[in-house]
């Protein structure tokens, strides 16, 4: 028809224009890359850049070819009835599509392609003069017993004698069968990785991530093209000008479009292009700059960047894109999991659920996800044996660095093939290297059971987390190789074995650098040797597993119980302040009748009795339950009048002062209320002074009163008249309980019905929960704050909820400086009174000076307040001993500001996923010169830093920036960032933390004339734009005063700081070095 006539000659032309296009571009790229000076590393990159961009070109041909062919066919065929002219031809089923044969070229160029891919890198053997990849493709077969494989491969073998001919064969079978695809992913799988290892070199397409994922897209498009080959050994048919052949009329199919996708940007990407080179290796009009990979270059957890050489001094090096692309977008080295040990996972809360918990479930997110997954589909068929392209691994890799944790919804090949991915990556072995002869050792061991004690022992000695993971993925292996499952999923114990022992059991070699990374010198590691090596102690592990891991797990087991008793006792604390007592419990009744005994004894004069009874029971054990130790040490009556629930009867005890007191019968309920009274609990009935408090509350009163001799006489002086107004103590002691369980975030409530026992431990005062009877010693202490508070007021300002939302706030900041027991507190809280003492002095001071002052008089009519002491508390950082060897190598680089006193303190007071790092210079004045600009540039990509400067008169003081410092017309950062100073003379090694005060969010700032941190009438901390002069003014961002002994400074030294958990980035400064006659 008419409509087909037109529709050829558009195809043909727009089929012509993009192959003329297409051609051009790789002409421009090849006529400028040859200008560039390369080393033997280029040179193996244009190799796979012109196998590919080959390999492209032959099956764009193929596919024109036959879609031509189609499109003639289609044209013979008479239009359907009913068909409207311009509907276009239903594609046809590939068995009735044309056969493509050897005598079409470019069926020929195709297989010469294929071959030139697949010989690429191919180490030679002597034996042979041509290079063949026929004792590569023969080996698959015996370790991937797939028949269709097996079959085509022995097919092969019997139509021609040499190999060359023999590997030929088998390409034109595979072709004709249309079993390449699958042929080519079993061949390159992770079960042959050590065989292609063996036999390809470093730099070769197939053992480039990207360029065999390219590779294995250009041959799932030939899927649908019809082949029928002669099969036989001869050479294949090319054309001598096979490029020239014009390009024919085709429609747009499927395969036809993906292929068109690939461009020679992506190839480029693929086979590893310097991204300097970009513009050379690619046409400029509107390409955009391409990140690649070197093959050479270190592991981005150790460095980000690679270091120029001095023969080539131009080029930019930057991230490798084809294994960690991700990280170009903003990544921090502390969400870095691959290439990063297990010591330090297992520390960063942030890959590590219980970091902070037990160090026995410290397991990384990333093996406790796959192994749950794992675990989950256990039938699923070929497990750890069905490839799974590399683009997909870079994409789960970003996905667990980015979000901490594995997608929920991933399949089981692609679960298995990351954990994979993620232990091959690790720098050190799990079966670590100083252990690795040992463990060889005892697997060649013949007495099994020798074997297996040896192995024990071994497992036992590594440190605890390597055996939690090793524990972990043993155990998995264990579980699929089950019979049950093993039939579904085909891992047997030697499958299992010959797939983890090189990625869990290597030693490095005795040349390498202790610091270079694994990951991306596997050549230098003997693989195979490893994994028939370890595979016999990988697969004793497998079979004894319950015998080898048992200590283990029985720890484990442990740690696991720990932790829910932990999270039940937490759990706990919100239902007792619900709970309330009741006089029918003996429990609650023996509390509030302790209670009234001490306060009888205490009004009839028994404090040297309860004195003594507080240095006895000091000097014997600590009780672990407050009721036992009540119990143990009183004597109570039972003798109670039910029938009054809100009455307390006090004992009749031998061990009342005088042997004297009254007994039941003389004691009524109107004195016992009467007593509590006398004390500040003034509620109608006894249990009425509990109704918010609950049982929490009661339990808390009684510790105090029990533990602190002066808890007594102070209640009994606040509950009577005096000039400054009595408070109640019910009132005092309810609030306090909910404040605290607020402030220690144990309150439940219908949303939160749980406690989320992983968010808890993030918290600073997670270790507080460990002390024994912690809220009791709590509830203590708020209230001596309390009072110290309410002391201090003057009597005509006094107001309860002023005082009681001074002490919640004081408690707050006091819980952020992670205290590890309620003594920490205590001590950092006199620190602040004594200050806070000193400061009303001056107070009264200045208002003496004030008080001609009419102004000021009326105001102080109006707010009586302004007349009392500002309730105020230090930011200060609390007092810690610290071992100088645990700083000396903090610093990577060498510091004329720093010294050890220094690190500690602002290691201490930095946020804890910056603790976890070693810190790097970005910049100083001393090696980089006096300059903002050059700061700028040095910290670009570059978060969060750590400023410090050292003035004229020896002061140390600076900033930790969240965000990477950069040019803005606004302030940005978060409230992360803090200012700090080493000025204080009142303070534990003259350091003060300022932390953000929520007043506003003016954290940093910088422009070409300054550097600033904080604002809100002063610049918490400004430098010029020569960082030779700077100020320093009282701050609302972080209620900080100037942070050196005057306003105004010189700036003797400046130094910015970064922070990694592996090896010193390269500096900013020499990866854009250049000369000056560039």
């Amino acid at each position: 028809p008419g409509y087909l006539k037109d529709l050829d000659e558009k195809l043909i032309n727009s089929r012509a224009a993009q192959g003329i296009d297409m051609l051009s571009k790789i002409s421009h790229w090849l006529a400028t890359r040859n200008e560039d000076r390369g080393g033997a590393s280029d040179a193996f990159v244009q190799q796979r850049y012109d196998a590919l961009t080959r390999l492209k070109n032959a099956t764009l041909a193929v596919l024109r070819k036959e879609n031509a062919a189609d499109l003639s066919e289609a044209g013979d065929q008479q239009p359907v009835v009913g068909q409207q002219e311009g509907t276009p031809v239903a594609s046809l089923h590939r068995e009735q599509r044309q056969q493509l044969t050897e005598r079409d070229s470019c069926v020929g160029e195709l297989c010469v392609a294929l071959e030139e891919c697949l010989v690429l890198g191919l180490k030679p053997r002597t034996d042979e003069e041509q290079l063949c990849y026929w004792h590569v493709l023969y080996a698959s077969t015996l370790i991937v017993d797939e028949p269709t494989l097996v079959q085509s491969v022995l097919s092969a073998a019997f139509l021609a004698e040499t190999d060359v001919g023999k590997a030929r064969c088998w390409l034109k079978i595979a072709l004709n069968n249309h079993t390449i695809e699958s042929s080519i992913m079993m061949i390159f799988s992770m079960a042959c990785e050590h065989l292609i290892r063996n036999n390809y070199e470093e730099w070769s397409l197939v053992r480039c991530s990207e360029g065999l994922g390219l590779f294995l897209e250009l041959i799932i498009a030939l899927r649908e093209v019809h082949f029928a080959i002669e099969v036989n050994g001869d050479p294949f048919n090319v054309p001598e000008q096979a490029e020239s052949v014009e390009p024919e009329p085709s429609t747009e199919s499927n395969s036809g479009e993906m292929v068109s996708t690939i461009t020679d940007a992506d190839i480029a990407a693929a086979v590893g292009v310097s991204p300097s080179r970009a513009g050379s290796f690619l046409p400029p009009p509107d390409a955009e700059p391409v990140l690649v990979e070197l093959e050479d270059l270190k592991d981005l957890e150790v460095q980000e960047a690679e270091a120029v050489t001095e023969d080539d001094e131009d080029e930019v090096i930057q991230l490798p894109s084809a294994f960690f692309p991700h990280r170009l977008r903003g990544i921090k080295p502390w969400q870095y999991v691959f290439g990063v040990s297990v010591a330090s996972l297992s520390k960063n809360p942030y890959h590590s659920r219980y970091a902070l918990i037990d160090p026995l479930l410290a397991l990384p997110n990333i093996v406790d996800d796959c192994v749950a997954i794992l675990r989950e589909n256990p039938d699923t068929p070929r497990l750890f044996r069905t490839t799974v392209l590399s683009i997909r691994l870079s994409q789960l890799r970003e996905t667990v660095e980015t979000e901490g944790s594995v997608p929920k919804d991933l399949d089981p090949q692609c679960a298995g093939a990351l954990l994979l991915d993620f232990l091959k990556n690790l720098p050190d072995a799990i079966v670590t290297d100083d252990k690795y002869d040992a463990f060889v050792a005892a697997g060649q061991l013949r007495d099994e059971d020798a074997s297996v004690r040896n192995i024990t022992c071994l497992v036992n000695d590594l440190p605890v987390h390597c055996q939690i993971v090793l524990k972990r993925v043993i155990n998995l292996m264990n579980f699929l190789q089950q019979p049950e499952h093993c039939e579904q999923n085909g891992v047997d114990v030697f499958t299992a074995s010959s797939v983890l022992a090189p990625v869990i059991a290597f030693k490095k070699d005795s040349g390498s650098s202790a610091e270079r990374s694994r990951a991306r010198t596997h050549s230098q590691y003997q693989d195979v040797r490893y994994a028939a090596v370890g595979a016999q102690v990988v697969e004793r592990m497998i079979e004894h597993y319950a015998t080898i891991f048992h200590d283990i797990r029985v720890q484990v087991v442990d740690a696991l119980e720990r932790l829910e008793a932990k999270k039940e006792a937490l759990r706990m604390v919100s239902h007792q302040m619900k709970l309330q007592p009741l006089m029918n419990f003996l429990s609650d009744r023996q509390q509030v009748n302790e209670i009234s005994r001490l306060f009888r004894d205490h009004l009839e004069g028994g404090d040297v009795s309860i004195n003594s009874q507080v240095t006895e029971s000091s000097k014997s054990d600590n009780a672990t339950d407050l009721e036992s130790e009540i119990q143990s040490n009183t004597t109570t009556s039972l003798e109670l009048d039910l029938r009054q629930p809100t009455a307390a009867t006090p004992p009749t005890s031998a061990t009342s002062s005088g042997g004297s007191s009254p007994t039941t019968s003389e004691t009524t309920e109107p004195e016992l209320v009467s007593n509590w009274e006398q004390f500040g609990f003034n509620k109608p009935t006894i249990l009425g002074n509990f109704e918010k408090g609950g049982v929490l509350m009661l339990r808390a009163v009684l510790y105090w009163l029990k533990t602190d001799p002066g808890a007594l006489p102070l209640l009994e002086m606040r509950a009577l008249p005096s000039e400054l107004p009595s408070y109640d103590a019910g009132l005092v002691a309810s609030s306090i309980c909910e404040s605290l369980v607020k402030l220690l975030k144990l309150f439940l409530s219908p949303k939160h019905p749980e406690i989320d026992i992983v968010a808890m431990s993030l918290e600073p005062f997670w270790e507080l929960f460990d002390e024994d009877m912690y809220f009791s010693k709590l509830f203590m202490f708020m209230f001596q704050v309390f009072d110290q508070l309410w002391s201090e007021l003057d009597p005509k300002a006094a107001s309860f909820t002023r005082v009681i939302t001074e002490t919640e706030g004081i408690l707050n900041e006091l819980l952020k400086k992670a205290p590890v027991t309620v003594n920490d507190l205590q001590v950092e809280w006199e620190e602040i009174r004594t200050r806070r003492l000193d400061e009303g002095e001056e107070v009264l001071e200045m208002q003496a000076e004030l008080v001609d002052d009419d102004a000021f008089r009326v105001a102080a009519l109006a707010d009586q307040s302004l007349l009392s002491p500002p309730l105020r508390y230090s930011k200060k950082k609390p007092s810690f001993d610290y071992n100088p060897d645990d700083y000396k190598s903090k610093l990577m680089d060498p510091s004329s500001i720093l010294e050890i006193e220094h690190l500690a303190y602002i290691d201490h007071a930095l946020p804890i996923t910056s603790q976890l790092c070693r810190w790097y210079r970005i910049y100083s004045v001393e090696a980089n010169g006096s300059s903002l600009e050059t700061l700028l540039i040095l910290a670009r990509k570059q978060s969060p830093t750590l400023l410090v400067v050292k003035d004229a008169q020896g002061n140390v003081f600076g900033g930790y920036a969240s965000d990477e410092w950069h040019h803005a017309f606004h302030y940005y950062g978060t409230g992360e960032s803090f200012l700090f100073s080493f000025a204080s003379p009142s303070a534990a090694g003259g350091f003060v933390k300022y932390q953000w005060s929520r007043k506003n969010s003016y954290f940093m700032l910088c422009s070409d004339e300054s550097l600033i941190m904080g604002g809100g009438g002063n610049f918490g901390l400004f430098l010029d734009s020569d960082l030779s002069r700077g100020t320093s003014g009282a701050c609302e961002t972080f209620n900080s005063p100037p942070l050196t002994t005057s306003q105004e400074f010189s700036c003797v030294q400046v130094e910015l700081w970064g922070f990694t958990t592996g090896d010193k980035p390269v500096e900013m400064g020499e990866r854009h070095r250049k000369s000056v006659l560039d």
